[in-house]
């Protein structure tokens, strides 16, 4: 009975959920994507914030060099990246429009990977081919201004001591505080756009915005946990440093599209499809035998990929080609 009852709950039914619709494999495919689209999420960020602060004499070198020290590396590596990047800017033609349009492309594919998961859990069909990459492609510049903000208030926050004329209450351990408030505020916005946009459904925000918070609580607890990272590679040599750095951003994506699939859990059992509008799902790629999947979203899904390997592959060619001159 005990049982029964803990199954029946809330939390009980989240769980039962998240194995059913196999969301450990949605989570790794998040996860890629996620890792994918880091470059280009970067790129278009400092593109934006570097329009917006050149009023207040920042250069697009130092918010480059501010975006990629969010990556635990060494300084030398955040140079080289910092070189590509700005080599990417100042190519001119049709060869940068190019590689800039491959690497949103290839971006984009993170929102596309997200709205076959969400597919599976709300048992509706993905969009079409064009409304799927047009929202895709419109979500990563979204996601590129809320990431903006988040990078912004990251830096002004800790130097609010350092400024004259800040309350006391402002300074110390209240502005950590602050700054842990608005974390939590940013995630729970950028998971509400998630949850309310990406689903192939008709949704109200107050059916997203249970799992938007749950989903914006667990995010800032990674980001929290996530720079630990600095103190324990203090003592592994370059090599070290530079594998620990790829594993460690593996699992970081990893736990990322763990909660991006636990918070659209929590809303399909709060509010589940109604069976008029489910549609018959399709397993997760290559999970299941080939006559238990649906031959067109099968072939739509792969094509989807295709494209955006091959066009983030312009984006990263023109990048070493841009590295090799500088």
């Amino acid at each position: 009975m005990a049982i029964n009852r803990v199954l029946g709950s809330v939390p009980g039914r989240v769980v039962k959920k998240f194995v059913d619709d196999q969301a450990p494999n949605w989570a790794i495919i998040i996860a890629w994507n996620a890792l994918f689209a880091m470059f280009p999420v970067v790129l278009v960020v400092a593109a934006i914030l570097g329009i917006v602060l050149q009023v207040a004499g920042i250069t697009t070198t130092q918010i480059y060099t501010r975006l990629l020290s969010l990556i635990p590396t060494n300084p030398q590596t955040v140079q080289e990246l910092v070189k590509v990047l700005a080599g990417v800017k100042e190519q001119t033609g049709l060869l940068a429009l190019v590689g800039l349009g491959g690497l949103v492309w290839g971006g984009s594919a993170l929102f596309g990977a997200m709205e076959q998961a969400f597919a599976i859990v709300y048992h509706v069909r993905p969009r079409r081919f064009i409304p799927g990459k047009l929202m895709s492609v419109a979500m990563i510049f979204l996601f590129t201004i809320l990431a903006g903000v988040a990078v912004t208030t990251s830096s002004v926050l800790p130097a609010l001591n350092q400024l004259p004329n800040v309350p006391a209450f402002l300074a110390g351990d209240a502005a950590a505080l602050l700054q842990l408030l608005i974390g939590i505020v940013a995630g729970f916005i950028l998971y509400l756009v998630i949850y309310f946009v990406v689903p192939n459904r008709r949704l109200h925000l107050g059916q997203v915005w249970p799992g938007a918070l749950v989903a914006g609580i667990l995010f800032e607890v990674v980001t929290l946990i996530f720079p630990i990272y600095l103190s324990i590679n203090k003592g592994l040599n370059a090599y070290g440093k530079t594998f620990g750095l790829f594993f460690l951003l593996m699992t970081f994506f990893y736990f990322v599209g763990l909660i991006t699939v636990v918070g659209v859990e929590v809303n399909s059992v709060l509010h589940p499809v109604n069976a008029d509008q489910s549609a018959p799902e399709a397993p997760p790629p290559n999970l299941a035998p080939e006559s238990a999947r649906p031959l067109r979203p099968g072939i739509r899904g792969r094509t989807v990929l295709i494209l955006a390997v091959v066009a983030s592959g312009i984006g990263v060619l023109l990048g070493r080609r841009t590295s090799g001159k500088v």
